[in-house]
């Protein structure tokens, strides 16, 4: 997601400096429609949100050593609760099919930017 973010900046330079707020959601919002469509936008800006959320809620939770997470029913019932999500499989699973979403978007973004010939070709 952030370098879908640095791809928009890379190939719009003049309006990604005009943008007053620099943030990873800000530039897919603002200089995605030229390139993404509505649901595409959609799929990063919620994705991204779910990301942090879940970084939030780690760190609020846990101290210290991680190796325990998998088995910790306690996170895993915060994580259900404020993600809204059933269980840590629901979670697995949708995090998951948004992380094929993002690359989805991300390889057909990058498709379409033009390689440069080499001095081989």
């Amino acid at each position: 997601i952030e370098f879908m973010s640095q791809w928009l900046a890379l190939i719009k330079p003049e309006q990604a400096a005009l943008l007053d707020d620099r943030s990873t959601l800000s530039a897919i919002r603002e200089l995605g429609p030229d390139h993404l469509d509505a649901g595409e936008i959609e799929t990063l800006v919620g994705s991204w949100k779910l990301f942090k959320a879940m970084l939030q809620i780690q760190r609020v939770c846990l101290e210290g050593d991680l190796s325990g997470i998998a088995s910790d029913k306690g996170l895993g019932l915060v994580l259900s609760e404020q993600l809204g999500l059933p269980d840590i499989d629901a979670i697995s699973r949708e995090l998951i099919d948004r992380q094929k979403a993002v690359r989805v978007i991300f390889e057909r973004c990058i498709a379409r930017v033009p390689k440069k010939k080499s001095s081989r070709d």
